[in-house]
């Protein structure tokens, strides 16, 4: 039985859950592999038995690079798969249109799950920091067993240990309700991802020098020697470019809405009241002292550059904002 796990990780959460799948699986599989999208051609899935898909959640969905990998794939009926994520507060419809995407290329779908992660972006500590720790990576490991105990089972014929969603009322409970689901809440949506595209400041940018947001961008969607010089269809508004860029030359209208401390503190608390109130069935550790939670500036509200520097793929915090974080924890200014 040959299984696999594909993911896309840009801080690093995502990989380490899918490493820890992976270790759990390479226990009872006789051949288990690891891949990004774009280690990978589509096409080869067909020589696997069991696939797993892993991403972290953006505006409570998949990530576009990663929808667009699975509309690539050719239809593989008969072979499993499973899906899993990380996230901050709310992943909302992440489970449900996974499942469905890998339907319609006619997957059976026998599991997925979900774990917190660091985000840097909101008020630090942020509500997830340290996450996932130890426990959470034991859990994947399980998981990663379990799934592919799963698969050779229904594959032997007990399709009864094939799951099924919750309704949608439970699903709300379990992973919150997304902000298109509300009433004018797609619109919403739609609004505040076209309005925060990335702009390009000409007189900052380095190009052809520097080159680290095409490098990096998931969606492939900029090109500094072609006109437009972004792909605004394809941008997932997922400020990554601007995180990474080393002079500030691509920035978003959400940068100059969010210094203003108490009100970014004052949406992120109200956006967790719903976490807290099903922390136990969400299965919700808060790592940080509450009276430490949301007191200092996170990455979309400093002015150092870059934000993030890349290390073997991932965004990771530069030296320097690293150690303000850590005096953060430790109640510095």
């Amino acid at each position: 039985m040959k299984s696999i796990i594909i993911y896309y990780s840009q801080t690093g959460n995502t990989k380490k859950i899918a490493k820890a799948i992976h270790d759990g699986m390479n226990q009872l599989s006789e051949k288990c592999d690891i891949a990004t999208p774009g280690e990978l051609d589509p096409k080869k899935l067909i020589q696997y038995d069991l696939i797993g898909f892993g991403a972290p959640v953006w505006h409570q969905q998949e990530p576009m690079n990663i929808s667009k990998f699975i509309k690539k794939m050719p239809l593989l009926k008969g072979k499993h798969s499973f899906t899993f994520c990380t996230h901050g507060l709310l992943l909302g419809l992440f489970i449900a249109r996974m499942i469905l995407a890998l339907k319609e290329r006619q997957l059976e779908v026998i599991g997925w799950k979900d774990w917190f992660g660091n985000y840097y972006n909101g008020p630090q500590p942020y509500f997830t920091h340290d996450h996932p720790d130890k426990i959470d990576l034991q859990e994947a490991k399980n998981f990663g067993r379990k799934i592919l105990e799963r698969s050779k089972k229904i594959f032997q014929g007990d399709r009864k240990l094939i799951p099924k969603l919750p309704n949608k009322k439970e699903y709300h409970k379990i992973y919150g309700v997304s902000t298109s689901e509300k009433p004018g809440g797609k619109k919403q949506l739609e609004s505040f991802l076209n309005q925060n595209k990335p702009k390009l400041n000409k007189e900052k940018c380095k190009f052809p020098k520097c080159s680290i947001c095409m490098k990096n961008c998931p969606t492939q969607c900029i090109d500094m020697a072609k006109s437009p010089l972004i792909s605004y269809e394809h941008c997932d508004s997922c400020f990554f470019c601007s995180l990474l860029c080393p002079t500030g030359a691509l920035e978003t209208k959400f940068h100059s809405e969010v210094n203003d401390m108490e009100k970014v503190k004052m949406y992120y608390q109200n956006f967790a009241k719903d976490l807290l109130k099903y922390k136990t069935l969400r299965n919700f550790r808060c790592l940080i002292p509450e009276n430490k939670l949301l007191q200092h500036k996170g990455l979309l509200m400093i002015e150092q550059h870059p934000r993030l520097i890349i290390r073997k793929g991932i965004g990771v915090l530069p030296s320097k904002i690293y150690s303000q974080f850590l005096d953060s924890l430790n109640g510095e200014p």
